[in-house]
């Protein structure tokens, strides 16, 4: 763009920056065999685990494996004890089962799952015994969040180590609550949502830095709910469905941005229910199971969302022109330039649903030169087409537009 004044040619240097939007398209898949609610649910590869819950016939111990790839279903070995309201994760291609409720009596016991050989072993009780917790994963650890004793609703934390089978006491979260939600966003866990007191849903969202060993407010999510689930797509944390009484059964989505500490309402799921469980593989969110009423309509339901990226173009003069690229559009390089000094960082790149498909570190330098080569994490060359580079920097997230080349 030039701009002319009396005579002299004054040139702005213009760049096309790039905002993504989102939606979310939701289609049925294979429905799971055994209609459940509060059960658990993990995934390793293209493999989602879900066991455990309660359905009309009782409490569950069934264990029943989603692939992905052929949109179907296959059994595993039933947990040791039928058990629902448990915390759930997977670490190093183990599966971990924590707490809960056996209907009798809420539950300190960890139960460690092996999909190479379907079996189950007990590993060291939790100190805490308790139900309605929700379990995150960050650098190998698992942290049980939350949860209550039976009468009270609990704000225990507590860190397990699945390579020394050891568990350590952290910092309690500000809000004691049950039934809620977590996420691990990078290195930071976010607690979300539950059941403060009897029958009382909350917004509540809290984020716990391991390092710190600390707790801090965040926004609160829009609709106060329990009983509900979540994944992760592209750093943003999706949560789906819930319960709030009276007789409040949701389908809503909504997507919480750790970046900006922000909320955004999605499109709901096809399925209004609660007591579900949800994961994400390959980008795509899997909402699995849960019920559509109070006291009942368990269901199977399995739906999987597709978080569709629109790219939003925007002309934005920049003046300091601080990340350049070159050349674009480009075959089998690309060049990132960064003309201003930043704190270590990483460039990450993302397809056009949404997927991470490329992490590139960045030193602390004062002038900063990144080689992209056209390939994902595992030196895959990617096909051509069109990503989106994201860059938080400066105090503020760039975004810019890569075309390749066939």
């Amino acid at each position: 763009m030039k701009i002319k004044f009396k005579g002299s040619i004054v040139y702005i240097l213009v760049l096309f920056l790039f905002s993504l939007a989102y939606s979310i398209d939701w289609q049925a898949k294979t429905a799971m065999p055994t209609v459940r609610s509060f059960g658990g649910a993990a995934t390793i590869n293209e493999s989602l685990y879900v066991v455990g819950g309660r359905n009309s016939s009782g409490l569950l111990s069934t264990l029943e494996i989603y692939d992905v790839i052929s949109d179907s279903w296959s059994a595993g070995s039933s947990l040791p004890v039928p058990i629902r309201e448990f915390g759930m994760a997977a670490v190093n291609s183990k599966i971990y089962v924590i707490g809960g409720y056996d209907g009798t009596n809420v539950l300190d016991s960890v139960f460690e799952y092996v999909p190479s050989t379907d079996t189950w072993a007990t590993k060291t009780s939790m100190p805490t015994a308790r139900a309605g917790l929700t379990a995150s994963v960050v650098n190998g650890k698992i942290y049980a969040i939350g949860g209550d004793d039976g009468t009270n609703t609990l704000d225990d934390v507590e860190e397990y180590d699945p390579t020394t089978d050891i568990w350590s006491t952290k910092a309690v979260m500000s809000t004691a609550r049950t039934n809620l939600t977590s996420q691990n966003v990078g290195d930071k866990i976010y607690a979300i949502g539950g059941c403060i007191t009897g029958v009382t849903p909350c917004g509540t969202v809290e984020e716990y830095d391991p390092v710190g060993d600390d707790w801090t407010a965040k926004t609160s999510m829009p609709t106060a709910r329990y009983g509900l689930a979540s994944g992760i797509v592209q750093g943003k944390v999706y949560v789906l469905g819930g319960f709030a009484p009276v007789s409040l059964i949701y389908s809503v989505v909504e997507s919480y941005d750790p970046s900006s500490d922000a909320w955004s309402g999605e499109k709901s799921m096809l399925t209004e229910r609660w007591g579900l469980v949800a994961d994400t593989i390959d980008g795509k969110l899997y909402a699995i199971g849960g019920q559509t009423l109070f006291h009942s309509g368990y269901t199977g339901a399995n739906e999987e969302g597709t978080v569709l990226v629109d790219i939003v173009e925007q002309r934005v003069p920049d003046s300091k022109n601080r990340l350049q690229v070159q050349p674009v559009p480009f075959k089998d390089r690309v060049h990132f330039i960064l003309n201003e000094e930043v704190k270590s960082t990483e460039i990450k790149i993302y397809n056009t649903v949404g997927k991470l498909v490329r992490s590139l570190p960045i030193g602390h330098a004062s002038v900063s030169h990144i080689l992209w080569d056209r390939k994902d994490e595992l030196g895959k060359r990617l096909p051509s087409g069109v990503y989106i580079l994201r860059l938080e920097a400066f105090g503020e997230t760039m975004t810019r537009k890569l075309v390749v080349l066939p």
